[in-house]
């Protein structure tokens, strides 16, 4: 029995043992981590100069390996190192710049804030000095500039700029400033500048425009995928563009390749990220679907009320209807699928939890001459959810008017601001 027992304790400290070492060695990996993020935070940069040595080359084309693994704790810890020596290098001190604000995604805010802070800073001082630099290197930093500053059609043309600077000349393949060739690495420019610029264009409601600079980016990424495949970014912003175009089988598979190339999955921040806004697109192109449909539902009933008056019309909408709500200007419901116990009840002065007169502002929109309503946080009977319902109203003669509504889930506070009673 003693035996046994020593057996077990043995078993128990060893196990007990090899976790405090795995814990020790991940507080010992945060801690190391931290201290370099400390360090590049509190670094101040003097003015550059434009020497290039082949060391700092070398040094460049070690962070680079870094950078396309996502590896950047240790692209950070390499370009401090660097600094150290070469304090006055505008090459590195752009690879500093990049690298924070690269590794920022991966933490959450404050820390993030302060990281992308520190890059712009970075950014903005180097600004004034590239101009001194070869051309190599002022294509280069430009790139980086635009897109952290979100200069992104800015970034499309001096991709343009640098393929028509390049193109013909020996220099066309030459090891670039980053992870392309001098001049292929226009085409990398132009595809992230057009993504991101037709990204931009969509969500301010320029779609036409958008899929114009989504086909541009297509055209850039065809080209910079013929001459390397292997940069996990690339995919990244390729992937945006085929959501743009609306081909999502497409950019899963284009984001999937771009994990495999760092061994991560989807929900790395740089994915994740696209893949919301592919989401976005789709929620936005469902609920334009639900307003077409609501708007010809009472369009539809508008006509019949006119061809069959407004009391055989009525009492047709209760027996079948499950989608048209009646009343009169008095506030009178007569139709009202989803509160049946209001029919025939005056609800004039009904007030929701806010405190907005809701029949009120429908006899109000109704004498306007109809249209949509501003959206109501309201339960949805189907799902038993609170959601968004966007109200569409007309009026019809004799002082009534006629409305139906969809629900679609919404996280934006001037749509749906908070619970309210439900009331059509």
């Amino acid at each position: 029995m003693s035996t046994f027992l020593n057996i077990i304790v043995t078993r128990t400290f060893l196990v007990l043992f090899t976790i405090c070492i795995y814990l020790n060695a991940d507080i010992s990996i945060a801690a190391s981590t931290d201290l370099v993020i400390d360090k590049a935070m509190l670094l101040q940069l003097p003015m550059t100069n434009s020497v290039l040595s082949q060391e700092v080359l070398q040094l460049q084309k070690k962070m680079t390996v870094e950078i396309t693994k996502a590896a950047y704790d240790n692209a950070l810890e390499i370009v401090i190192s660097s600094l150290d020596k070469y304090p006055n290098n505008f090459l590195l001190q752009t690879y500093l710049a990049m690298i924070i604000g690269d590794y920022a995604v991966q933490f959450e805010t404050p820390l993030k804030q302060r990281m992308l802070n520190k890059s712009k800073s970075i950014f903005k001082k180097l600004m004034h000095e590239v101009n001194a630099q070869p051309l190599g290197i002022i294509f280069y930093f430009k790139n980086e500039y635009y897109f952290r500053f979100a200069q992104y059609k800015q970034q499309y043309e001096n991709g343009v700029a640098r393929v028509n600077a390049y193109w013909g000349t020996k220099e066309w393949l030459v090891k670039g400033f980053g992870y392309y060739p001098q001049g292929v690495g226009g085409y990398y420019s132009q595809g992230v500048g057009a993504s991101n610029y037709a990204r931009e264009l969509y969500q301010h409601g320029n779609k036409k425009l958008a899929q114009q600079y989504a086909q541009k980016a297509l055209i850039a990424w065809a080209q910079s995928f013929s001459y390397d495949n292997t940069y996990y970014n690339a995919y990244v912003h390729y992937a945006l563009t085929l959501g743009i175009l609306g081909n999502k089988d497409e950019m899963l598979r284009a984001l999937r390749r771009g994990a495999d190339l760092i061994h991560q999955d989807l929900n790395y921040p740089e994915f994740k990220k696209v893949i919301q806004f592919f989401d976005d697109i789709e929620k936005e192109s469902s609920k334009n679907i639900d307003q077409a449909n609501v708007e010809a539902i009472v369009k539809k009933a508008v006509n019949y009320i006119q061809k069959n008056g407004v009391e055989k019309s009525i009492i047709e909408f209760r027996k079948s209807s499950n989608d048209i709500f009646v009343g009169d200007y008095n506030g009178t419901f007569f139709v009202s699928p989803l509160h049946p116990e209001m029919v025939g009840m005056n609800e004039l002065n009904f007030k929701d939890s806010s405190g907005v007169l809701v029949v009120q502002e429908e006899i109000a929109k109704a004498k306007a001459g109809g249209g949509w309503l501003k959206g109501r946080w309201r339960e949805n009977p189907q799902t038993k959810t609170f959601q968004c319902r966007k109200v569409y109203i007309l009026p019809i003669a004799g002082n009534y008017f006629v409305g139906s509504w969809y629900h679609y889930s919404s996280d934006k506070r001037s749509c749906c601001k908070e619970k309210q009673t439900n009331h059509e």
